[in-house]
């Protein structure tokens, strides 16, 4: 049952990570006139956006390792 709740933060987790490096090494957000508050709130909001499309692509295990290298 804990597994169900902890897909979500993870997945929610892993795509502010991502989403929080591109907003704050970005050329237009990283200088210094924009506060860091408007940058993280920014990188939350799109995180918070994109997490549903994620959880809801499906995962398609590879079968060998030349479908996972494959992509």
């Amino acid at each position: 049952m804990p597994e169900f709740y902890l897909i979500p933060f993870f997945t929610f987790t892993f795509v502010l990570a991502r989403v929080g490096a591109l907003i704050m090494t970005s050329a237009v957000f990283s200088s210094s006139e924009v506060p860091m508050q408007a940058r993280a709130l920014l990188a939350f909001t799109i995180a918070l956006l994109i997490t549903p499309v994620e959880l809801a692509t499906p995962i398609k295990m590879p079968g060998n390792l030349i479908e996972y290298s494959l992509g």
